[in-house]
Order: C-alpha cells, then sequence, then structure tokens
C-alpha cells in the first residue's frame, strides 16, 4: 500500500485520525516534497499540522505555506512550538 500518497490525502480532506493511522503503520512524513504538511497548513489543518511535526516533518517548511494563505490558526500553533 502506498501509505505516501494516502498521508497526503488524509491531510487535504482534513482527516486526522487516518493521519495519525498511517504515520503509526510507517508513514513517511518526508515524502513527496513534505505535501502532507504543506497542503494541511495551506487548509488549516491544525492537529495534521502538529501531528506530522511530531512525527518529524520540518517546520520551516511549513511556515511559507501558511503565510501564504493566510492561515493564523496555523501560524499561531506554530509560533506556540
Amino acid at each position: 500500500m502506498d501509505y505516501d500518497q494516502a498521508l497526503r490525502t488524509a491531510s487535504v480532506h482534513g482527516h486526522l485520525a487516518v493521519v495519525e493511522a498511517l504515520l503509526a503503520a510507517g508513514a513517511d512524513v518526508h515524502a513527496c516534497d513534505e505535501d502532507s504538511l504543506y497542503y494541511a497548513a495551506a487548509y488549516g489543518h491544525v492537529g495534521i499540522v502538529k501531528a506530522l511535526l511530531d512525527a518529524g516533518a520540518e517546520k520551516d517548511c511549513v511556515l511559507r505555506r501558511a503565510y501564504r494563505n493566510e492561515r493564523q490558526d496555523v501560524l499561531k500553533m506554530l509560533t506556540e512550538l
């Protein structure tokens, strides 16, 4: 199964429970140039952004995307880490 593609899809659509299950199953947070993190930030899925960061995704990679998409909720969470 392609956990990495599934992780990106779940991140886009805001399915936190699915993201957590995929990470537990071994999905790579760095796959697809960290698209999962970018999309979660762009759509304001704060819980998913946090889960991906906790799993080792790069915080710096998401700042620009959250700022560009005016996701104040994501930016606030990132500054509190």
